[in-house]
């Protein structure tokens, strides 16, 4: 939900060259039906394990952008079909960002 910056800042440390939607609106998370969590998806075991796991890499929590109950969706678009997806269960469920990889490269 953040700005095109912000955007391209997150997916150049994932994955340089991949171009994003900035959606500080929410209308792609909406139409794409993103769920928002409760105290148990943003502040439970799973997230929790998450974040443990995340500061041990050096990687923290930073300023939230839009609507911070929002849960972790990321959506691979090529044209105008939907080729991979991924809807976090809790606030640090990521998807392996090599199963993305491999959707691209097939």
């Amino acid at each position: 939900m953040g700005d095109v910056a912000q955007g391209a800042d997150f997916l150049g440390g994932l994955w340089p060259g991949a171009q994003g939607i900035a959606d500080p609106e929410k209308r792609l998370y909406d139409a794409f039906g993103v769920a928002r969590g409760g105290v148990k998806e943003m502040f439970g075991p799973g997230a929790f394990a998450c974040g443990v796991r995340a500061a041990a890499k050096g990687n923290f929590i930073g300023r939230k952008q839009g609507d911070p109950w929002t849960l972790p969706s990321f959506v691979l678009v090529d044209d105008d079909h939907i080729v991979w997806r991924h809807d976090g269960d809790h606030a640090g469920d990521h998807p392996r960002w090599g199963e993305i990889l491999d959707r691209v490269r097939t």
